[in-house]
């Protein structure tokens, strides 16, 4: 399974036989054969700790150097010196251009344009560059993980605007995690089928959430190790897994790549 494998029942993530493009596809609607190089994903942590410490210094100022104390995976130590919620809008936690151009350059992200051809970041929130999104998970705070949802909901709501002559697919990354306990859950095979779903308000903003969640399979918690990366169709049904005694934090983004007959 490479860097990840599901850590409750089958999924069938990765087949010898099948490529990404075919796993994305007719498969399980994900990919887990990836992962970062210890440099690379050395190299992505600094990358969003000195972007946290600069929205900490602009924020909350008398309470920086406490967060230079504390790396990443136990930021949850001092989370309640400021105002958490605030600190984590999606609007901070969006990386600057040279952070996204350095993940650009680096190994997975060659191989999917093997994979994929030309393929550009999205701008979702229309900042001037790609978003790739950093995101903080506090070990027993359950107000930090959303409802399970498709990314593809959000571009339906209005969430940014995806050029017609282009198809979307996603790339979840673990950045701190504790294999096995917690990262990232798919329902294996949900973006072949219609879901229902509504908006609701929710941190100010419009969001998806499923009309019956009662009537989704039940969702696999992948085991992704530091530096993996899960690829996975945009209507792939997921959502973050908590749990463990330390700071979760991932790195996420929208490829955009050239439209075909299928992903």
């Amino acid at each position: 399974m490479g860097n990840c494998r599901p850590v409750e029942g089958p999924s069938g993530a990765k087949r010898r036989d099948m490529s990404i493009r075919d796993a994305l596809n007719d498969g399980p609607g994900f990919w887990c054969g990836l992962a970062f190089s210890e440099r690379e994903l050395g190299a992505i942590r600094d990358d969003i700790a000195r972007h946290l410490h600069a929205r900490v210094a602009a924020l909350f100022p008398d309470s920086i150097e406490h967060f230079f104390a504390h790396p990443l995976d136990r930021y949850h130590e001092v989370a309640d010196l400021i105002d958490h919620k605030l600190l984590c809008a999606r609007h901070n936690r969006i990386l600057d251009a040279a952070s996204v151009d350095n993940v650009m350059s680096m190994s997975v992200l060659q191989t999917l344009r093997q994979e994929f051809g030309p393929l550009e970041v999205a701008d979702v929130e229309n900042v001037g560059h790609g978003n790739m999104v950093w995101r903080i998970v506090r070990p027993f705070k359950a107000e930090d993980i959303g409802p399970l949802h498709a990314d593809a909901w959000f571009w339906e709501l209005g969430h940014g605007n995806s050029p017609a002559n282009m198809d979307r697919i996603k790339v979840w990354i673990a950045i701190h995690c504790e294999p096995g306990v917690n990262g990232l859950r798919v329902v294996s095979g949900s973006h072949l089928r219609d879901w229902s779903y509504h908006g609701e308000v929710r941190d100010d903003l419009v969001k998806p959430r499923l009309d019956n969640d009662t009537e989704v399979p039940a969702s696999v918690r992948l085991e992704v190790r530091p530096g993996g990366a899960v690829i996975f169709h945009d209507r792939l049904v997921h959502g973050g897994a908590g749990g463990g005694s330390l700071t979760r934090v991932s790195l996420e983004f929208t490829l955009q790549i050239e439209k075909g007959a299928r992903v």
